[in-house]
């Protein structure tokens, strides 16, 4: 990840724009069960996991992470 622009996907857990006030106007629109979806799929649990996996893929059949 560079930033926020990798994070970030306007209407679903945001909004970016180059003009702030538009952004802000658009973002506390956004549902708020949309951005917990998507940060669910991305908790440092299941990070954790896939960056274990790709060090060593064959071992890793389960949950690595406690």
């Amino acid at each position: 990840m560079t930033g926020p622009i990798d994070i970030i996907q306007n209407n679903l857990n945001g909004y970016l724009s180059d003009d702030l006030e538009y952004a802000i106007q658009k973002a506390i629109k956004v549902n708020s069960n949309s951005c917990v979806s998507f940060a669910k799929k991305h908790s440092w649990k299941k990070v954790t996991n896939q960056f274990l996996e790709a060090l060593t893929p064959e071992r890793n059949k389960k949950d690595i992470a406690a």
